[in-house]
């Protein structure tokens, strides 16, 4: 079996040499360079990379002058960044099913994405010098054992290294740059296929693993300036999300898995081909990919919207109707959290800024831009978010009809009925309602959080509704969910 793999593995990675090998071409078709850009302005040095561009930067440094913000954005670059002096490297040859390789991962990850800001932050090359030197040593010390398997999520421990190799990579030196480019377009020759399996077949898959593969893949050709790696990427990627994004709204995750935890998993990787496109190529350029339409006439936020209600507590039994017989019936069984889904949320909020008001939701307090760097570099662009008007827009609830006599004004989240009552909206005491153009409004006949809807005790809006009996729900409703349109 091995020896199988690591024939396909060599044959293509001759083939894939001779196509893409010593390309330094630029990404004329977008009149872009994305040669590892160079720029010292004010007190920064900034070098293009996947997790933000240079206005980007200009916050990081903004965040650090202000008194306010600069312990909370200080803890996300020094600590780690001065642990990683101390720290001695060590590489493992596969991340798959290796505890101890999985943890290394990602000890290197994070003391090589706060050295990659600090360095950024640093124009004094001297000071510069003994993190660059311990960046190229952990690198190196992965560049030089590590073999791409099988096992796409288990790969997905490295994806954070890669990211940080974009911003470390033009400081160092060009032997040790030639080291780790090796590395990266070694995998990149494995992630060139579809997909193989543990006994060496070429598959195709259609969820989170594809997802991640194209991942790894346009990472590869945006750190190697590779033009060839970029565009194969995003032409599979529109492949992928013709199987990925199905006509309901669901993913190839939610139908397999029937969990709205794999519904969010699966999303996390296309919200980071997003955001490196983003910062790689600019917003327009991000803002084609998002709006790409499938053969299902259905987009990324299709899935978004068939996911905020659940994120509102709609009720979800995870797994039940799992493709795996061990999931249908294992522990895995059990009521959607969505707070387990936070850390999706820290990577799709870059591209879908209008999900910025479930953390505090879900968190229970206001949220600002410094809960965890993950969710502060996807922020980065967008530092007033917690202060933008449309997020402050309500639905009002009447209890007559044509909205006669206010019972309420609620904003984007899920009210059950003990909470509808907590703020003053009785059962069943709901004749009108108002709705700015942004928001949907999904009235419940009963709790949305524990029982399943059946046909007839939902209903969904998007207009005002001045007479709910037109509707058939005056007066029927007991939980409301609202979220954007």
């Amino acid at each position: 079996m091995i020896n199988k793999i690591s024939c396909i593995y060599t044959l293509a990675a001759g083939c894939l040499m001779a196509m893409t090998g010593c390309q330094k071409k630029d990404l004329n078709s977008d009149g872009l360079n994305l040669n590892a850009k160079m720029a010292q302005t004010q007190g920064t040095v900034f070098a293009r990379n996947l997790l933000f561009d240079e206005p980007g930067l200009q916050q990081i440094q903004a965040d650090l002058i202000n008194p306010a913000t600069k312990t909370k954005v200080s803890a996300f670059i020094e600590p780690a960044a001065t642990k990683a002096l101390s720290y001695t490297p060590v590489g493992h040859r596969s991340v798959y099913d290796v505890p101890a390789a999985v943890t290394a991962a990602k000890e290197s990850s994070e003391y090589l994405r706060a050295i990659g800001i600090k360095l950024m932050l640093t124009k004094d090359s001297l000071i510069r010098q003994p993190y660059v030197a311990k960046a190229s040593a952990i690198l190196k010390a992965w560049a030089k054992v590590n073999v791409q398997s099988w096992h796409r999520p288990a790969e997905t421990n490295l994806m954070s290294m890669y990211e940080s190799y974009s911003m470390i990579r033009s400081f160092m030196t060009k032997t040790d740059r030639d080291t780790v480019d090796g590395w990266i377009r070694r995998r990149a020759t494995v992630g060139s296929f579809k997909f193989i399996d543990q006994d060496g077949n070429e598959v195709n898959k259609h969820n989170n693993w594809e997802g991640q593969r194209l991942c790894f893949l346009l990472y590869s050709g945006y750190i190697l300036n590779d033009n060839t790696l970029i565009s194969r990427a995003k032409s599979e990627y529109k492949i992928f999300l013709n199987n990925y994004l199905l006509a309901d709204g669901r993913t190839a995750d939610t139908k397999d898995r029937d969990a709205f935890a794999y519904h969010s998993y699966g999303l996390v990787y296309t919200a980071k081909i997003l955001h490196a496109i983003y910062t790689m190529e600019g917003v327009q350029a991000r803002d084609l990919s998002k709006e790409i339409v499938n053969t299902n006439g259905k987009k990324l936020v299709d899935a978004i919207r068939y996911w905020e209600p659940y994120l509102s507590g709609l009720y979800h039994m995870e797994f039940k109707k799992s493709i795996f017989e061990s999931e249908r019936t294992g522990p895995r069984v059990g009521t959607y959290d969505p707070k387990s889904s936070l850390y999706a949320l820290d990577e799709i909020v870059q591209s879908f800024s209008e999900l910025f008001p479930y953390f505090e939701l879900l968190e229970g307090t206001p949220s600002d831009r410094f809960n965890n760097v993950v969710r502060y570099i996807s922020l980065l662009n967008s530092p007033n978010i917690a202060n933008t008007p449309s997020f402050g827009n309500i639905v009002h609830f009447y209890k007559d009809y044509n909205y006669g006599t206010t019972v309420g004004s609620l904003k984007l989240g899920g009210y059950d009925n003990a909470k509808l009552i907590s703020l003053g909206i009785k059962d069943n005491d709901i004749s009108s309602f108002k709705v700015p153009d942004n928001l949907k409004v999904l009235l419940f006949d009963g709790n949305f959080r524990d029982s399943v809807n059946v046909e007839g005790t939902q209903k969904v809006f998007i207009t005002n509704q001045p007479n709910l009996g037109t509707a058939g729900f005056n007066d029927k409703t007991s939980s409301i969910i609202i979220t954007n349109r």
